[in-house]
């Protein structure tokens, strides 16, 4: 199977909060549909945490109709999660407010299921329920 790949830098993604933000977003939301790929990197995700850009990720996923959230661990009983990576670079919005740390995260079409079960990537499909890697 081969997967396409993307990258975007959606610039300083946060919560909306201005009905200017909000337009950008949604033009944000269109753009990532359109490009017709099934895993996608995104970059300059703003969050006051990684819990916090993990949310956002998780919003912008869900908007999009991808996927970011990863398999439970096994191992350590530790639960799904946005596939978020922390930053602790932080930008102002242009009044000067601190608007987050920049992040970076990982987004999926959900037939490709980067994380099955076991926790483990893998591009190969998975057939009755078996995982295949």
């Amino acid at each position: 199977m081969i997967i396409s790949h993307g990258g975007y830098n959606v610039f300083n993604l946060s919560k909306p909060r201005s009905v200017e933000e909000k337009e950008r977003y949604a033009r944000l939301v269109n753009v990532t549909r359109g490009l017709g790929v099934q895993s996608l990197s995104v970059q300059e995700v703003l969050g006051d945490s990684p819990e916090g850009a993990g949310h956002l990720l998780q919003q912008f996923a869900d908007d999009t109709g991808l996927e970011c959230m990863t398999a439970p661990n096994p191992a350590t009983a530790a639960p799904a999660m946005p596939a978020i990576a922390a930053s602790q670079h932080g930008h102002p919005d242009k009044n000067g407010a601190f608007r987050g740390n920049y992040h970076v995260g990982v987004l999926w079409a959900p037939a490709s299921n980067p994380y099955p079960a076991a926790g483990v990537p893998t591009t190969a499909p998975r057939t009755s329920g078996t995982p295949s890697w």
